[in-house]
């Protein structure tokens, strides 16, 4: 059983597909690039069927993803239909046609008190035009099921925050070409962070962005990120961070490890600064698709720190990688000594471009003067489904600044492309400068 909320009028429905949950109209909003529905799963009840209707014929290439969520689809004329027994966010995706999420969330369990003095409350079924809303410590964010936010969030400097519910955070009041972009949520030197359940859409720049913040909990968010530079989740000089369960579709990094500051215009003084060294940042059980901007999972290019440490990506379904972009990117433009990265348990269902992009560069993004290092990379239980549209054109990069700054010890164990487990090197088509140590298995590549 499912149970979907209303949403005020404001909010844009979608003119392309409609969508019945078990014979009853449920609705779908569309953005510029995507279209989305949020329901419910009502906990202990049997499974839902789903029916999607299409404005043209569904080809039997229709799948319902990620493929590891099991969920099977049927094609009939313009209809879809399949069938999903508890929470879970998978894409639809119908050959030719714009992209559909359904994002079913399991029912709230703590709801906040709206009459608490320290909680700022937005009720459902309402659009309200917020602007900025500024969180001080103690208190929480709470967004209620069926309500759209027009607005940003920032905090400087409080504990124990959170900003929570089911309902919608919407940045189209900001806009680059106005000169008044601003990042959806901006935290600047918080610890005790909570950020959960929220669907975030129309950003003008970043999504969500810790800035030199100590334990911070992200889970269960949705985004969707038209512009270039809408990434998903900026680890910005930021230390103990967990990510879990989050879709994020971007046209730009997904998720991104950095360490930089932003100068105020026309003004040599910072607006703000979060050159902070980066370790113990953990992003599990996530979706990401990327569109034609950034990467996947990307450390940089801004890494004004001494070290970025302790940063592992775990059970992700990389869902698109379009464009130029990387499934698995470290671009070190700065000083930082980048090591003991691991990615594991990967799923990749589409990659075009780059499989892997690993450079130290001297880029338009650095900050020093001094070249960093990239060491001690791991990589272990890597499915890779690779895109009939581009085949033997997807390449890797491996490239060190020079001899005494090079990419070393990447070690590779259990990579499977279309299901055969890789043990020739060679097939994952590396192109390399000033390498060292790079091995499969028991093999190593020569060095460069």
């Amino acid at each position: 059983m499912i149970k979907a909320h209303t949403h005020p009028p404001e909010l844009r429905r979608s003119a392309t597909y409609s969508l019945l949950c078990d014979g009853a109209p449920v609705e779908i909003f569309q953005t510029e690039e995507a279209h989305f529905a949020l329901v419910e799963h009502v906990s202990g009840s049997p499974a839902t069927r789903f029916e999607i209707t299409a404005p043209g014929d569904c080809p039997p290439t229709t799948t319902v993803k990620p493929w590891r969520t099991g969920i099977a689809c049927e094609t009939k004329g313009n209809t879809v239909t399949f069938r999903i027994d508890g929470p879970v966010k998978v894409q639809v995706e119908i050959p030719g046609m714009p992209q559909l999420f359904i994002w079913v969330a399991a029912p709230e369990t703590d709801p906040p008190d709206p009459e608490d003095p320290d909680v700022v409350y937005y009720g459902g079924g309402r659009y309200h035009d917020a602007g900025e809303i500024h969180l001080e410590s103690g208190q929480t964010l709470y967004l209620e099921a069926g309500t759209v936010v027009r607005g940003y969030v920032h905090a400087v400097s409080a504990e124990n925050i959170r900003i929570a519910g089911h309902g919608i955070l919407d940045g189209s009041g900001c806009s680059r070409a106005a000169g008044t972009a601003a990042h959806m949520v901006q935290l600047a030197g918080c610890r005790n962070v909570t950020i959960r359940d929220i669907t975030l859409i129309h950003p003008s720049a970043w999504m969500i962005v810790p800035g030199n913040c100590e334990h911070v909990h992200i889970a269960n968010i949705k985004e969707i990120g038209e512009v270039m530079c809408s990434d998903g989740i900026d680890v910005v000089g930021s230390r103990h961070v967990l990510i879990e369960d989050c879709f994020l579709r971007n046209n730009d990094d997904c998720v991104v490890i950095k360490a930089c500051f932003k100068k105020h215009k026309g003004k040599d003084t910072p607006e703000w600064d979060f050159r902070r060294d980066v370790h113990d940042v953990k992003v599990r059980d996530c979706a990401l698709c990327k569109a034609q901007g950034g990467n996947a999972m990307e450390l940089g290019y801004e890494l004004a720190a001494d070290t970025i440490r302790d940063i592992t990506f775990e059970s992700i379904d990389v869902l698109h990688t379009s464009g130029n972009g990387a499934v698995f990117s470290i671009h070190n433009g700065d000083r930082a000594v980048v090591s003991d990265i691991t990615f594991r348990d990967i799923h990749i269902e589409h990659c075009y471009s780059k499989f892997i992009d690993f450079r130290i560069v001297n880029s338009r993004y650095n900050e020093d003067e001094e070249r960093g290092h990239v060491r001690d990379i791991r990589f272990e239980d890597i499915h890779w489904t690779t895109n009939r549209f581009n085949p033997g054109s997807t390449i890797s990069l491996m490239s060190g600044y020079d001899a005494a700054h090079p990419i070393e010890s990447v070690r590779f164990e259990r990579i499977f492309i279309d299901g055969e487990e890789v043990e020739d090197i060679d097939r994952l088509e590396i192109c390399r400068r000033h390498c060292a140590n790079i091995t499969l298995g028991e093999t190593r590549l020569p060095e460069t």
